[in-house]
């Protein structure tokens, strides 16, 4: 959950506490409290629904991410193809630890759902991460790929 949302719906939850210390009518107490309370569900409601959102966005572009990624990985299948018999057997190692790599990261993102707004920076972090290293790693085997068949 974001800092001002947090810091939004604390002065909210003050506000309420605030109020009932007031030296008001107990009607203006309780129309104000009400009030109050509404705008704290509201800021908690609006804090779910930008999580949501940010979830959402998360698992298009990891998609998009773990397309490329396979797009890459079938791309370096049909060049190894054509390779020395040491150069297979190399990438293919390191393809099919990339693969089983790839399909752990489509398991994560399939608990998506399942993560706590707490949770959800270090998972979002995680994600990103990992797809960092997916990418670098084929860049790494292409290179070597390339300097070894060429």
């Amino acid at each position: 959950m974001k800092l001002a949302t947090r810091s939004t719906i604390a002065a909210s939850i003050f506000a309420v506490i605030g109020l009932v210390a007031c030296h008001e009518s107990p009607q203006e107490q309780a129309a104000e409290q009400r009030e109050a309370q509404q705008e704290v569900r509201q800021d908690y409601l609006d804090a779910k629904r930008d999580i949501l959102q940010e979830k959402r966005e998360l698992q298009r572009e990891t998609q998009a991410r773990l397309n490329t990624i396979d797009q890459k990985l079938d791309k370096l299948e049909d060049q190894v193809e054509h390779a020395s018999s040491s150069v297979k057997q190399e990438v293919r190692e390191e393809m099919q630890a990339l693969r089983a790599e790839r399909r752990e990261l489509s398991r994560e993102l399939s608990t998506l759902d399942d993560k706590t707004d707490d949770a959800w920076d270090d998972f979002k972090e995680g994600v990103n991460g990992a797809l960092d290293e997916m990418d670098e790693a084929l860049e790494d085997i292409g290179a070597r790929f390339d300097d070894k068949a060429g």
